[in-house]
This record gives structure tokens, C-alpha cells and sequence, in this order.
């Protein structure tokens, strides 16, 4: 992991500033030292800081200039008018490196405006410079991706200084935006930097120089990876003619480690992905990982990679550390595991959704004390859970339910559910566990002392006579009778509460199967059915008609039908979420839009293989480049479509606009030069202008129904369908559960009337037999002192 410096190793960098040679911290090893030593030498030059790119040893690649065949172009300035036929009009300068300067150009052969890079006066006669030069021409031209800056072509002026023409890309560094920008945004962005990066390491080469300065961002969403001129071709690139490897180089500010030390051979992807968790650490905290006053201090720090201490926390920044490990081995695999890191952790987000969620059904739940709610609130809890095994905050929220739960129900006198909720272990719902075993403890006495007290009454019934006897009997069959119709309503409560946490349980379900598509949810629907729902309203059915409750019988039997309609349409909505159609959008782009799109393009291609044999003459290489241009713009507008049919972002929707709209104007250009065409070429043209109408209507009914709220058939009839019908049949078992808690209080009452009475008239019957019996003994003592008298 990387080395996070504390206040005294800072402190004791503070004191170094003042030295002017180079400071090797004592645990490098020696021959660390002497490479700082020898080839970072020069990095104290005062006129080298920390955020510029830095190659203090030459490069050793070679390219066999030999191998490339590379024409001698006419260029001239705006305010040169004797080169009338120069091949590139230079316009203003745009930028300056350390190698090269780059112009803004018009491209005379089809009138366009280009970026012209050529080597700086006085070293294009250097080999290494221009060996340089032209390695990064042939390696950038090679990575032909949407996020890499086109080159157009590789030439050299009437002096021999060669230059190369590439995209003029209109726009901003990322790093004058990196402030401004929210942190989702420049996650955004850095994805795709690192899809350039993945598509650039899987053609062999190796960026070296990835920092937010080095990629443009356009004007219509456009990220571009800019300055390949430290990329370090592997083993694996494809090209004849290079020889040798890279020297060393980077910027100090983002470098890491195996940049500053070498040696080539330990440079690799895992490089890249060094860099890529340098941006993201740059997201995260606003700086970059190495600081120092000097170059030098940066090259020390990244050397022995010391990253700024931040009081930043969380899962972006552990996932920025481990991409910026010392050892390579300990980073990222590849460039596609940290993109995989950092989806997942856009995943978690879903979670936490769900964590939010479930805390408002816990704050519902505990204002109405339902045990429904309180069902809901674990559900989701539970889901969150599911989804993020690490979410600490879902955790916690579930212990916190099943306590409130618990607490809940043993207010209520339910101690089997409130035991039931309560997890073995956990020190939270210790004391909630002990107040309901003291609980159990008390009933189990009170009904001890119960049997006792009626124990008791029927022995005194039995000794004071039948009277005594018949009375106590009548009341012990009126209490058994009450008591069975009271306990009747109880189990009713219970199984209606099941089935209405099943249902829940089911939609929930249903619900991560259509967004997520995640098999699991499948079978806890099915189970949900299975094990809950079904079984307890079938239970239900048979203690309702044990109660013989009408209106409960009523509302099963109106209940019935709507589960029935509810399991069907979930079913349905399963299956029409797996079908291929479930996205229209998709269907209409793969059936209608992408057949009108390849006709079209391959149409293109055919009038540029006719224009291809055509003898030469400027028009005609204007005709030619606007062909290409139009060919270009459909076949990136059907990729921009695509993309947005699936991803629905609103840069997808300008980056196919853009496009279509540039496709327009060649048509319209070619026109203008229809006294060019072959009558073959008329024909495909006119073709051509015919069916660019079609096409454009065809994506915008695709891009509409992408827009519209019906795009996933699935979540439709999951909204319209099987949400009401769950809440139809929540609403009729929560009114079999009022109903049953209603009969059952009623019950109690009962109970305790016909009690009461009972126990009245069995006092009345006890004391009338004691009087009785003491009358008849005192008569019977008087008589019997009469007969002594």
C-alpha cells in the first residue's frame, strides 16, 4: 500500500527544500539511489515544476524511419502568399510542449481545419528528438478509438522537419474543469479515460503520462486522451520498424514508483492503472498525490511513493490506494478490474437506496406500531443488505428494526414473534431477550397460580355440596367455551401478518428481478409464494371457518381471486422481463434503424471506391474528403444511437445529433460538387440523400420510445399490474387482521363478563351452602344440647 506520510516525516521533507542536490531517503535501496541520482539529475532545474511532464532520460526506442513512407508537404503561414499551392496553411499556434508546437491549420486538399503538431526550430535535426517525434505520430495513429485523438497524416516540410496532422479537437484541458465539475461527473469522465487506456494497453502501448491536463473535453461531451509522446510501446504492439524500449519519464505530481525508478522492464499496465487511481485520488481530495516545491521533491516522493495524507474516507478512496500500491502486484489487474471496482461501488448506491427507504418505514412503523410496517422496514433492510454485504449503515438498521419489532410485540403480548425477531449473539437485543424470558416466566406463574386458584375453588365447591359443585362446573364450561373463541382470533392475526410480509416480500422481489435481472430474486418471489403466502391464507381459510365470521369469509373469498390475478401477473411480468422485446427501443434500433444505417454506409463506401479511381485535381480531393467525412459521421452517429438506447444519457443523444447533423451537411456538399460525379455516382448519391431522411426519422422514434415511460415492458406492468393488485390484497388481509384483533378483544370481553358473573353466583351459591350449612349445624349443635338438657 501506499506510504502516507505523518507530521514528522513532513516536517523533516520541509527541512530538504533548502538542498539543491538530489536527497535519497536511507531505505532505498542503493541501486534506487544511484538512478535518482543519474537520471533524475537535472529535475532541480528551477525551471521544472512538479506539473509538467518530464523525460530526463533519452528515449532508447527507435523506429526505423526507413519503414515509413512519408511525403514532403507545402505548408505555409497565413501571411505568406507565395507558397499559393501549399498542402497546409498554418493559422495560429494553439499550444507549446517541451518537444513540439501545435497549429491550428487549414487543410487545403478538402478545406478543413486540422491541428498541425511539428518539432520545435533547432531540433528536428536532433536524432532523439525526432525519434521521439515520430514514434508518437505511428503509435497514436495506430490507437484508432472514440476517446484518442485521430491522426490524419505524417509528413515533412520543404526543410525536412516532420510534422503531423490530427483532429482539431475544440474544447477544455479536464483540468481547468476538475474543481467544477460534481464528483459523479468526473468519476464519469475518468471511466472514460480508462476505456482509452484499456483499448490503448490491448494494442500493446502504454500511456505513461495520464494526468487531467493531458485530456481535453469537448464542446458536445467529447473526452479525448491528448499526449502519447512518453507512450511506451510493449512487445505486443503490432508495428514493424521499433526497436529497443522507452526511457523513463512521467510527471512528478501523479508518477509511480517503477516510473521513477525503472527499470523499463517493470513498466506496464499496471503503470497506467497507478495513474488512474492518482486522477481518482485527485477527485477525491482535490490534490494530487505527490507534493513537493520542487520537481525533485515530487520525484523522492513518488520514488518511494509517499501520497498526501487527506482526511477523505470511504470506498473511492481505498479503491484509489490499492490502484497506487508500491508493489504492482498488490494494484488493480488491469485497467477493466478498476473500471469493475468502480461500478461496483456505483452499485452500492442502490443499497444505500434501499437503506434510506427502509428507514422511513421504520420511522412509519414505529408511529403506528403495525406489525406490517415493521415487516416492510426489515424487508428492506434486508434487501439493502443483500445488495451490499458491507452497507455497516443497513446493518445496523436492520438490528435496530428487529428490536423495535420485538419491542413491539412483546407490548403486545406476543412473546414466540417477539423471541422469534431477536438474533442469537447480538448484544443489542440481550436486554429486549431477558425482558421477555422474565415475561414468559411471569405468565407461566400467573397461569400456575390460575389452575391453583381454580384448583382451590373446586375443591371448596366439592366440600359445601353439590350445589357448590353444579356451579362451578357451569362456570368452568362457560370460561373453556369463551376462552377457545378468544384464542380462535389469535392465530387468524398471525397468518394474515405472514401472508402480508410474503406479499411484500414477493413485489420486492419481483422488483430486483426487473432492474437487476438477478436469478435470486426469481426464486425468493417463488418462495415467497410458496412458503408464506399461499400456506397462510390456506390456514386462514380454515380458521375463519372455524370462527364462523361471515364478513371474514366475505373477504377471503373476495381476497382469493385477487391473489390469484396478483401471482399470474407477477409470473407474467418475469417472463415478459426476460424476453429479448422487453426493451422496444432496442427491437426498433436492431429491426428498423441499424439495417437503413449499414445500407447506408456501405453505400458511402462504394461511392468513395468509385471516387478512389477518379484521376486527380483539388476538387476531386475535396469530393473525396467529404465522402470520408460522411462516411465517419453515420457510422459514430449509429454508435452514439446505440449507446444512448442503453444507457438513456443525454450526451449519448447530442453525440448522435452532432453527428447526423454533420452527415447532412457532406450530403450538401457533395451536391455542390455534383458536376464531378460519374452517372453511377449521381445514382448512389441520390440514393444516398433519399434514405439519410429515413434513417433520421427511424432514430428518433428509437430515441423517443427510450424517452418515454414505456421503454421497459416489464416495469410497466409491474406499476400497472402487480403493484395495485398487491395493494388490493395488503388491504383486504389487513382488514381480516382488524377484524380478528376486533373479535378477539370482543372475546376478552366476553370472557371476563360471563367470568365475573360465574364467579358472583358462585359466591352467592358458596356463601348460601355456608349459611346453609351453618345454620343446619348450629340447628343441629342446639338440637343436639337439647337432647343432653
Amino acid at each position: 500500500m501506499p506510504n502516507i506520510p505523518n507530521d514528522r516525516e513532513t516536517d523533516k521533507s520541509s527541512d530538504d527544500a533548502a538542498r539543491t542536490e538530489p536527497v535519497i531517503a536511507g531505505e532505498l535501496p542503493r541501486e534506487a539511489q544511484a538512478t535518482l541520482n543519474n537520471v533524475w539529475k537535472d529535475a532541480c532545474t528551477p525551471d521544472l515544476k512538479p506539473e509538467m511532464t518530464i523525460r530526463p532520460d533519452p528515449a532508447a526506442s527507435v523506429i526505423a524511419e526507413s519503414t515509413l513512407v512519408i511525403k514532403e508537404r507545402t505548408l505555409r503561414t497565413a501571411e505568406d502568399p507565395t507558397s499559393v499551392e501549399a498542402e497546409y496553411e498554418l493559422i495560429k499556434v494553439l499550444g507549446e510542449g517541451g518537444m513540439g508546437v501545435v497549429h491550428s491549420a487549414r487543410q487545403t486538399s478538402i478545406d478543413r481545419v486540422v491541428a498541425v503538431k511539428m518539432l520545435r526550430r533547432g531540433t528536428s535535426a536532433e536524432p532523439d528528438e525526432r525519434q521521439k517525434f515520430l514514434l508518437e505520430a505511428v503509435i497514436t495513429a495506430d490507437l484508432d478509438h472514440p476517446n484518442i485523438v485521430p491522426i490524419f497524416d505524417l509528413g515533412v516540410s520543404k526543410k525536412g522537419a516532420p510534422f503531423y496532422s490530427m483532429k482539431r479537437v475544440r474544447g477544455t484541458p479536464w483540468s481547468d474543469l476538475l474543481k467544477e465539475n460534481s464528483r459523479h461527473e468526473n468519476v464519469a469522465i475518468l471511466m472514460r479515460v480508462a476505456d482509452a487506456i484499456a483499448f490503448a494497453h490491448a494494442r500493446g502501448v502504454i500511456h505513461r503520462d495520464l494526468k487531467p491536463e493531458n485530456v481535453m473535453l469537448g464542446e458536445f461531451g467529447e473526452v479525448l486522451v491528448m499526449d502519447w509522446g512518453l507512450a511506451h510501446p510493449t512487445s505486443a504492439f503490432e508495428r514493424g520498424g521499433i526497436t529497443g524500449s522507452s526511457g523513463l519519464g512521467g510527471t512528478p505530481l501523479y508518477m509511480a514508483p517503477e516510473l521513477a525508478l525503472g527499470p523499463i522492464s517493470s513498466i506496464g499496465p499496471a503503470s497506467d492503472v497507478y495513474l488512474l487511481g492518482a486522477i481518482l485520488y485527485e477527485i477525491l481530495t482535490g490534490k494530487p498525490p505527490h507534493q513537493g516545491d520542487t520537481a525533485m521533491k515530487c520525484v523522492l516522493a513518488a520514488a518511494q511513493n509517499v501520497i498526501t495524507p487527506t482526511d477523505e474516507s470511504g470506498e473511492l478512496v481505498d479503491l484509489a490506494l490499492k490502484s497506487m500500491s508500491t508493489d504492482p502486484e498488490d494494484r488493480h489487474a488491469n485497467v477493466q478490474e478498476f473500471q469493475a471496482a468502480i461500478r461496483e461501488y456505483l452499485s452500492h448506491t442502490e443499497s444505500n437506496l434501499f437503506a434510506d427507504r427502509a428507514g422511513e418505514e421504520l420511522v412509519r412503523a414505529r408511529r403506528t406500531d403495525k406489525y406490517p410496517d415493521y415487516a416492510k422496514a426489515m424487508f428492506a433492510f434486508e434487501e439493502a443488505c443483500s445488495l451490499w454485504a458491507g452497507n455497516t449503515r443497513a446493518q445496523s438498521g436492520l438490528v435496530e428494526a428487529k428490536l423495535a419489532y420485538a419491542r413491539g410485540a412483546l407490548a403486545k403480548g406476543d412473546l414466540d414473534l417477539a423471541g422469534s425477531l431477536l438474533d442469537e449473539g447480538c448484544p443489542d437485543h440481550e436486554a429486549v431477550r431477558a425482558n421477555i424470558e422474565r415475561a414468559k416466566i411471569e405468565r407461566r406463574a400467573e397461569l400456575h397460580r390460575q389452575k391453583r386458584r381454580q384448583l382451590a375453588v373446586k375443591v371448596l365447591c366439592g366440600s359445601i355440596g353439590v350445589l357448590v359443585v353444579l356451579g362451578v362446573c357451569v362456570t368452568i364450561y362457560l370460561r373453556q367455551s369463551a376462552l377457545r373463541l378468544a384464542d380462535l382470533h389469535a392465530p387468524a392475526v398471525h397468518e394474515s401478518t405472514r401472508a402480508q410480509s410474503g406479499l411484500a416480500r414477493s413485489l420486492g422481489s419481483l422488483r430486483g428481478w426487473v432492474l437487476l435481472g438477478t436469478p435470486r430474486f426469481e426464486r425468493e418471489r417463488a418462495e415467497a409464494w410458496k412458503q408464506a403466502i399461499r400456506p397462510s391464507v390456506g390456514r386462514l381459510g380454515v380458521l375463519v371457518d372455524d370462527g364462523g365470521s361471515s364478513k371474514n369469509e366475505e373477504l377471503l373469498e373476495e381476497l382469493t381471486p385477487v391473489l390469484d390475478d396478483l401471482e399470474e401477473a407477477q409470473w407474467w411480468t418475469e417472463e415478459v422481463a426476460r424476453t429479448p422485446g422487453n426493451e422496444p427501443a432496442r427491437v426498433r434500433f436492431r429491426e428498423e434503424v441499424e439495417p437503413v444505417a449499414d445500407d447506408l454506409i456501405r453505400t458511402v463506401g462504394a461511392l468513395i471506391d468509385l471516387e478512389r479511381v477518379a484521376p486527380d485535381g483539388k476538387d476531386r480531393k475535396r469530393l473525396l474528403g467529404f465522402l470520408a467525412d460522411l462516411r465517419n459521421a453515420l457510422v459514430l452517429s449509429r454508435t452514439e444511437l446505440s449507446v444512448f438506447l442503453g444507457s438513456g444519457s443525454r450526451v449519448d443523444e447530442c453525440g448522435f445529433r452532432n453527428q447526423f447533423e454533420i452527415a447532412k451537411e457532406r450530403v450538401q456538399s457533395i451536391d455542390d460538387l455534383s458536376n464531378l460525379l460519374t452517372e453511377e455516382q449521381r445514382v448512389l448519391v441520390g440514393w444516398t440523400r433519399r434514405e439519410l431522411p429515413v434513417f433520421e426519422r427511424l432514430a428518433w422514434t428509437a430515441i423517443d420510445i427510450r424517452k418515454s415511460e414505456g421503454w421497459n415492458i416489464a416495469q410497466n406492468r409491474l406499476r400497472e399490474e402487480a403493484v395495485p393488485l398487491g395493494r388490493k390484497a395488503t388491504v383486504l388481509l389487513e382488514r381480516v387482521t382488524r377484524r380478528n384483533k376486533r373479535l378477539m378483544r370482543e372475546n376478552v370481553s366476553n370472557v371476563s363478563i360471563i367470568s365475573t358473573g360465574a364467579a358472583a353466583v358462585s359466591s352467592v351459591l358458596a356463601v348460601g351452602a355456608f349459611l346453609i350449612t351453618w345454620l343446619v349445624s348450629r340447628k343441629g349443635a342446639g338440637q343436639t344440647r337439647e337432647d343432653v338438657s
